[in-house]
């Protein structure tokens, strides 16, 4: 490690970004990003001329426009081939974060993060339960699944799988140890978000480390890395999958536990 103590990921993103010419300057986005961070913009600025009365609404509001923005974001990252500095990436996320954390509070929601695959599998949705109890108990498949009180969230990791399934032919789904291994070399030599990714899995739970993550506060809601790897879980095997929790420590490093 050198002597400014940061990791190499964001070496190598901060001398991408001067490689540019304009730190922080970066091609003009595409059209799908350019609508997305439009419809994020628009979001944000109806959360706050929303009328107090329609508090909920604005919540929802806000934390749509900031997963607009987060996947604007993405989006622009996977097209355009280049990468932009640490700092905005991280205060993107970090301002959907504050948004989504948000509306959990305000609606007195559980702590369960449920990634639930949609029916071909074609998406997957995070959802927040209204209630503590184990959401693996749940009927998934059923119509009235998610309930009234429950919150839906589009997740980050979304995009990102996108992404994964374009370059990358599905494999067959029976391992759970080996498809979060290929998951999580997706996110080390890939999309270079960590450095180092270690699994292992059993009785229905696996823990996935790594070291160096790029973006920081892994254990915020949605991030990047544990939601690819649910999203990734979730649309491989077509079943719920649970983020238990997630360990992220001021270097970089973290480990998330995963349960189905």
């Amino acid at each position: 490690m050198s002597g400014d103590g940061s990791s190499p990921r964001r070496r190598r993103a901060e001398a991408s970004s001067h490689a540019l010419g304009t730190p922080g300057v970066v091609r003009r986005p595409s059209v799908p990003t350019a609508l997305l961070v439009s419809l994020g913009a628009v979001g944000v600025a109806a959360s706050f001329t929303a009328p107090v009365a329609a508090a909920g609404f604005t919540a929802t509001v806000a934390t749509l426009a900031g997963t607009a923005l987060v996947a604007g974001l993405l989006n622009h990252l996977l097209v355009s081939g280049r990468e932009l500095p640490p700092a905005v990436t991280e205060s993107v996320y970090t301002a959907f974060a504050s948004a989504a954390e948000n509306v959990v509070a305000e609606r007195g929601l559980s702590e369960h993060r449920v990634y639930v695959p949609a029916s071909g599998r074609s998406s997957a949705r995070l959802v927040v339960p209204a209630t503590s109890a184990d959401p693996l108990q749940r009927d998934w498949g059923a119509d009235d699944a998610v309930g009234p009180d429950d919150a839906v969230f589009t997740p980050t990791g979304e995009p990102l799988y996108r992404s994964f399934r374009r370059t990358r032919p599905p494999a067959d789904a029976t391992d759970p140890e080996r498809t979060l291994s290929r998951l999580g070399d997706a996110l080390d030599n890939g999309f270079e978000l960590v450095d180092g990714v270690a699994v292992t899995a059993e009785d229905g739970e696996a823990a996935v480390s790594f070291e160096a993550c790029v973006l920081p506060d892994a254990d915020r809601i949605d991030h990047p890395v544990p939601s690819f790897l649910a999203v990734g879980f979730a649309r491989e095997f077509g079943r719920p999958v649970v983020v238990d929790s997630v360990r992220s420590d001021t270097d970089g490093s973290g480990t998330v536990v995963l349960r189905w």
